[in-house]
């Protein structure tokens, strides 16, 4: 439904300041208690074989691992491992490759000739 009135503008902008997106909303939190990570001293704990799973301290890490993280880790793990070599795989002159600069490229090919340096009509 569109906004159409001031109220209805009003109402808008008191649910969304335009500083808050999806990543401020989102809070990491532990796999197996729910407990936040602004509620601790310090930050959550990652596994160390899949480094998906989050926990607040080794009993909650016990708890999920006996609870069925144990059957999820290593095709969380494998993902992971897989996700890198395909990366590696890309190789030099690829999005992957440190020295190409997407938005650098972008600039040259769509920029008017004369205002890309060391380019002349």
């Amino acid at each position: 439904m569109p906004l159409t009135s001031e109220s209805d503008w009003a109402a808008h902008d008191g649910i969304w300041d335009g500083n808050e997106t999806v990543w401020h909303a989102w809070e990491p939190e532990c796999d197996a208690c729910g407990r936040a990570e602004s509620s601790l001293k310090e930050q959550l704990l990652s596994c160390s074989g899949c480094l998906v799973a989050k926990y607040c301290n080794k009993q909650c890490q016990k708890q999920d691992w006996n609870g069925g993280h144990k059957t999820q880790c290593h095709l969380y793990e494998a993902n992971r491992k897989l996700s890198s070599v395909f990366a590696k795989s890309l190789g030099p002159g690829t999005v992957n490759d440190p020295k190409f600069n997407l938005a650098d490229k972008l600039a040259e090919w769509y920029a008017p000739r004369s205002l890309v340096p060391g380019i002349s009509n």
